[in-house]
């Protein structure tokens, strides 16, 4: 849900507000969405608000 959210958030600022897409912008997004919702949910974990530190968190190979 998160991701469609961004995604769909992006495609909107690109086609009403004239905002170049980016990749990296959506994935960082993504990343400190899940990153604080996982945060509020279970609070004594301690996460970085990136992506690379959620996928060895998750144990998930690149």
């Amino acid at each position: 849900m998160i991701v469609m959210w961004e995604l769909w958030r992006s495609r909107c600022s690109s086609k009403y507000e004239y905002e170049k897409p980016s990749i990296f912008k959506s994935t960082s997004m993504i990343s400190f969405n899940i990153c604080h919702l996982t945060k509020s949910a279970f609070t004594n974990l301690f996460i970085l608000d990136n992506w690379r530190s959620l996928l060895i968190m998750l144990d998930i190979n690149l």
